[in-house]
C-alpha cells in the first residue's frame, strides 16, 4: 500500500469515528509558511484537495507549530468560508513536526467536544507512521542509488582512466623516440585525444555523483584543483572520494580545498614523484590523505605551508600528521571531526 493510499484510509476512517463532515491531512510545503492538503474525505472532498492553508491564523498552523491539539469555532483563513467548528491535531515525530490532521464540521453544527481529541490523535499517529515509513523507503532507495553510482564511478576511475593514462604514457614515449615528424605529430594528436576522453569520463563521474548540490560542487572543485596542479607535471594523480561530502559546512569545504592544494602542490614542486594518491573521506570525520612515491620529506625541513595546514586543523579541532613513508615518498593525513 502506498503512502497516499494509507493516508486516504486514515482520513476516511477518521471521518466516520470523529463525527466530522470533512477530514483533511495537510503537510508543510518546504520553503513556504503553508500547509498543503494531501488527503481528504467528506462530501466535498474534491474541493479541499491540494488546498494551501497559511500557518498564521489557522487552527492547522497552531497545532503544527505547537505540537498540541486545538479546537475552535472556526478553522481560520482558507477554510472559514466553507466550514464551521474545527479540531486539529499534529502528526508527531521524534524530532520534527510532520503535518496536521484537521477535522471540520459544516457551519451551524456544534463544536467538537474534548473526548474527540484522543480519537483524532490516534488517527494522526497512524498517518505520521505512514509518512515516516514512506520517507524512510525513499531515503533507502536514494542510498542504494548513490551506492551504485559510487561503484560505477570507482570502476571508471580506478580501471578505465588508469588504463587510458598508461596508454597515453606509452604513446608519449613512442613519440619522443620517433624519427618521422609526421609520426610524432600523429602520436601527439592521439595523446591529446586520449586526454579529452579522460576529461569526458571524469565529467561522467561528476554527473554520477551529481545528486546533492553541495557534494557535486566540492567533488568537482577538488578534482579541478588536482588536475590544475598535476597537468603537464608528469605526476599521475589517483583520486578517491567517499562519503557524503554534502554534509560539510562551507568552512570545512574551504579547509578541504586548501589542504588538497597545498599537499598536492608540494608533491608536484618538491617530491620528484611519479604518482600521488589523494583520498578524501567523510564518515565520523573529514579526512584527507595525500601520499606520493617521491623522495620523502626530510625531518629537518621547515614548511610554512604545512604549518598553515596544522593551524587549519587545530582551528577545527583536528590534527595534521606528515611523515616519510617506509616504502618511500611522503604521507600526509589531515583530519578534523564533523561539527
Amino acid at each position: 500500500m502506498t503512502e497516499g493510499e494509507v493516508l486516504r484510509l486514515v482520513v476516511v476512517r477518521a471521518l466516520e469515528l470523529i463525527g466530522a463532515d470533512h477530514v483533511l491531512l495537510a503537510l508543510p510545503d518546504d520553503g513556504t509558511a503553508e500547509l498543503v492538503v494531501v488527503a481528504c474525505a467528506g462530501a466535498d472532498e474534491a474541493g479541499f484537495d491540494g488546498l494551501r492553508l497559511p500557518l498564521d491564523g489557522t487552527i492547522g498552523g497552531a497545532a503544527f507549530r505547537t505540537g498540541k491539539a486545538r479546537r475552535a469555532v472556526t478553522p481560520g483563513p482558507g477554510l472559514d468560508e466553507r466550514s464551521g467548528a474545527a479540531l486539529a491535531v499534529p502528526l508527531s515525530s521524534a524530532d520534527e513536526p510532520l503535518g496536521v490532521l484537521i477535522a471540520l464540521r459544516d457551519k451551524g453544527k456544534p463544536v467538537f467536544t474534548a473526548d474527540r481529541v484522543p480519537l483524532a490523535t490516534g488517527f494522526a499517529e497512524q498517518a505520521a507512521l505512514a509518512v515516516r515509513t514512506a520517507r524512510e523507503h525513499v531515503h533507502g532507495h536514494e542510498l542504494d542509488l548513490l551506492n551504485e553510482r559510487d561503484r560505477i564511478a570507482r570502476e571508471l576511475h580506478d580501471h578505465v582512466i588508469q588504463r587510458l593514462f598508461a596508454v597515453g604514457l606509452s604513446l608519449q614515449g613512442l613519440g619522443r623516440s620517433a624519427e618521422s615528424p609526421e609520426l610524432r605529430r600523429r602520436l601527439t594528436e592521439s595523446v591529446e585525444d586520449l586526454q579529452e576522453v579522460v576529461r569526458e569520463i571524469r565529467n561522467t563521474i561528476f554527473d554520477l555523483h551529481g545528486d546533492p548540490a553541495g557534494a557535486t560542487w566540492l567533488r568537482r572543485r577538488l578534482q579541478q584543483v588536482i588536475d590544475e596542479l598535476t597537468e603537464h607535471s608528469g605526476v599521475r594523480a589517483i583520486v578517491r572520494m567517499s562519503g557524503p561530502l554534502s554534509v560539510l559546512p562551507p568552512e570545512l569545504a574551504v579547509h578541504a580545498e586548501a589542504v588538497v592544494r597545498e599537499a598536492v602542490g608540494n608533491t608536484v614542486r618538491h617530491a620528484m614523484a611519479r604518482s600521488v594518491t589523494v583520498a578524501v573521506a567523510v564518515e565520523n570525520e573529514l579526512s584527507i590523505g595525500v601520499t606520493d612515491d617521491g623522495t620523502g620529506i626530510s625531518p629537518d625541513s621547515v614548511h610554512s605551508g604545512l604549518a598553515a595546514l596544522a593551524a587549519r586543523a587545530a582551528d577545527a579541532g583536528g590534527t595534521l600528521h606528515v611523515q616519510a613513508s617506509p616504502e618511500g615518498g611522503t604521507r600526509l593525513l589531515w583530519s578534523v571531526p564533523l561539527p
